[in-house]
């Protein structure tokens, strides 16, 4: 085979990735450099993008690509978001142009992930594609689409070897979860993300009782969730395997309890708990420092999480490596507690943007014997006059915090509002 007949046949099977490993090989034999960017792709995916391994590769991946550019080729009209063993996977359309273009796109590349925006009458369309069975991604976002189109597209048979689904529709309802979740297609999911500000509890409820939730790895669940919505994941046998919950709601202590000592959702990794403003919120007791998720490792709260609460965090989780608290409470209390603790040695992201720090709270994080300047740290729309951020910088590094100039007006707007 030569380069051409390799290309020709990845492009008509896009789910056999030993094919592209073949072809790799093949490259490498011919001197061509795409071989490295083939195998290090597939060495990226079995990475999490905060390792530092992860964003080396990322790096050398991009001068490859540079250099030498991919496999395939999209409508000039499509946005290529991502490439995989060398070959474009992810692009976005709107629906229209996906209605148009479909046979050239997915003759052209062996895309795996599609990415639908725009409103568009022809939406009821894209479920009648050839395509979709090649597809382990979708995402349908800024669409407006209805209910009854939404549905009738999760009840397509050939959406079976989807691996990743997102859903983002101003109107969507429950109802879709609930017609989602009883969808035989969707067996093979892994990931999934449903963004609606109308999707509420009952919408927890009909996941928790689907089959095909006990994939998932990822869930992201934005709406009007409570704190029984917490409580169903934590007692849900199907959740189990769930490694990663993003879910935005009013809420207080009661859920958060609720998910740290339940029976499941033990194997969580990444949690993303966001209260919208005007809630109860958390408050201290919030976390449970005899009883928390064991393998909890990115955590990111918001709002009204103070200096205490920071304090229960330190104890009950002492082996975190991403911690964001943007848009909180936090004052010096807090900064000097994490100063003081070897979870800020862990660490390899904090983000304390829109919080109470004062330069003498930023100071004692950079001065603690547990900095590291590998450390991502976020210190924006703090307590800072912009002279402080400037010296703050010269004193600590240029990328000290993660400030900007425009902290001289932040400052003054906070100091305006006392």
């Amino acid at each position: 085979m030569n380069t051409e007949s390799f290309i020709d046949e990845i492009i008509a099977n896009p789910l056999d990735d030993s094919l592209r490993l073949i072809f790799a090989d093949y490259l490498e034999e011919q001197g061509d450099p795409r071989a490295e960017m083939i195998r290090l792709q597939f060495e990226m995916k079995e990475l999490d993008s905060h390792d530092p391994k992860w964003q080396k590769l990322r790096r050398r991946e991009i001068k490859l690509l540079e250099a030498h550019g991919g496999f395939g080729r999209a409508p000039a009209v499509a946005k290529v978001l991502g490439t995989h063993g060398g070959f474009v996977d992810s692009v976005e359309l709107t629906v229209a142009r996906f209605v148009k273009l479909q046979d050239e796109l997915f003759e052209g590349a062996p895309v795996r992930d599609l990415h639908l925006k725009s409103k568009s009458r022809k939406f009821d369309q894209v479920r009648e594609s050839r395509w979709l069975s090649q597809l382990q991604g979708l995402s349908v976002k800024n669409n407006e689409a209805t209910d009854n189109e939404l549905i009738r597209l999760v009840r397509t048979a050939s959406l079976q070897n989807l691996r990743t689904l997102s859903l983002d529709a101003v109107d969507m309802t429950s109802g879709v979860v609930s017609e989602l979740a009883a969808s035989p297609a969707l067996s093979s999911l892994q990931h999934m993300a449903l963004k609606s500000y109308r999707i509420g509890s009952g919408a927890c409820a009909a996941l928790c009782e689907s089959t095909f939730v006990t994939q998932l790895r990822s869930l992201l669940l934005t709406g009007d969730q409570t704190n029984e919505s917490l409580q169903m994941l934590a007692e849900s046998p199907n959740t189990e395997h769930l490694e990663k919950l993003i879910v935005t709601g009013t809420w207080s202590n009661t859920g958060l309890v609720a998910l740290q000592s339940g029976p499941y959702c033990r194997k969580l990794r990444s949690l993303t708990l966001r209260t919208h403003y005007g809630g109860p919120g958390f408050h201290d007791g919030a976390f449970l420092v005899d009883a928390p998720l064991p393998e909890l490792r990115e955590l990111s709260l918001g709002h009204g999480i103070n200096d205490r609460i920071l304090m229960q965090i330190i104890e009950g989780y002492p082996e975190l490596e991403v911690l964001d608290l943007g848009g909180n409470l936090i004052g010096d209390a807090g900064a000097r507690a994490l100063a003081q603790s070897p979870l800020l040695g862990s660490l390899r992201k904090l983000t304390l943007t829109a919080n109470q720090l004062t330069p003498a709270g930023a100071r004692a994080i950079a001065k603690s014997p547990h900095y590291r300047k590998s450390l991502k740290l976020y210190l924006r729309s703090n307590n800072f006059p912009v002279s402080e951020v400037k010296r703050m910088k010269e004193e600590f590094g240029r990328t000290f915090g993660n400030l900007g100039q425009h902290e001289e007006w932040n400052y003054r707007y906070r100091q305006a509002g006392r």
